[in-house]
């Protein structure tokens, strides 16, 4: 089991491997100990990165962002830099398809980096430190811009101890 993103509700989206390559997402709430199986979303493509929103927390209502792309060996061409986004909502219990995010062909989203999800936007870094802007309906929501130079060559910013 993995842990594919968290919510601020301590309400965590989880993925379990099955057979034929194939994998199952989950809603989990440790504090009450609750599990609940998701629909598979279409999975032709390699998961890049997953989002989860809490859109309210008194009945859990929910979406899950999967941004994915083409595998290396696959036969259908997405393209370099093009990235599914395919959208869950708790409401309608379903999976559908998003928009095509494009980014330059020498630009990936940065695998190791969560999306950040605040006041209704959701933030993912690119590997040429620009930051790509998105609702929780995947479309763009305002013009990508670059971190200023000395966060992204860390100067003056130190890691702790």
């Amino acid at each position: 089991m993995k842990i594919e993103a968290s919510s601020r509700q301590g309400i965590l989206c989880c993925m379990r491997p099955t057979r034929n390559n194939n994998y199952r997402y989950y809603i989990c709430k440790p504090s009450i100990k609750e599990w609940k199986v998701l629909p598979n979303p279409k999975l032709r493509y390699w998961t890049v990165q997953v989002a989860f929103v809490v859109l309210k927390s008194d009945h859990v209502r929910f979406k899950i962002l999967r941004f994915s792309k083409d595998s290396p060996t696959c036969s259908r061409n997405l393209g370099f830099g093009n990235y599914f986004c395919e959208i869950f909502d708790s409401k309608s219990l379903a999976w559908r398809q998003g928009n095509i995010i494009s980014l330059s062909e020498d630009v990936c989203l940065k695998y190791h980096h969560q999306p950040i999800n605040e006041s209704g936007l959701l933030y993912l870094l690119t590997t040429d430190d620009q930051v790509l802007i998105l609702n929780y309906n995947g479309e763009e929501a305002y013009t990508r811009f670059y971190l200023p130079a000395q966060v992204s060559r860390n100067k003056d910013y130190k890691t702790k101890n």
